[in-house]
């Protein structure tokens, strides 16, 4: 039971991530293949995963702005978007709708 709740818990925002920013991107008609959609989702989580393992872990406030900055980094390297205002507006919204979601609906389910 606790293996199937680490595997949703670690899964479930990734996946979310990954619907959200296709839906965003074909919203703004930005050009993402399926590969650059899952980068993009995926490294925001990598980069807070990094900040769990330092000896002195900085804020949530801090830990959130690296992985808003990862993603809007990838976004523009990967894809068509403009920086300002689709792609920040886009990781903003997407980053914190998921953060979100995931402690309020999904989190409260599977404990």
């Amino acid at each position: 039971m606790v293996a199937t709740r680490y595997l949703v818990m670690t899964l479930s925002p990734w996946i979310l991530k990954t619907i959200l920013y296709t839906l965003a991107f074909r919203k703004r008609h930005i050009k993402a293949t399926f590969l650059t959609v899952v980068i993009v989702a995926a490294a925001p989580m990598l980069v807070g995963a990094l900040f769990m393992v330092l000896p002195v872990a900085p804020g949530p406030l801090a830990s959130f702005i690296f992985t808003t900055i990862a993603a809007a980094y990838l976004c523009k390297h990967y894809t068509d978007g403009t920086l300002y205002p689709d792609i920040i507006a886009i990781v903003l919204g997407i980053e914190t709708l998921s953060t979100l979601i995931t402690s309020l609906v999904i989190a409260p389910l599977i404990s």
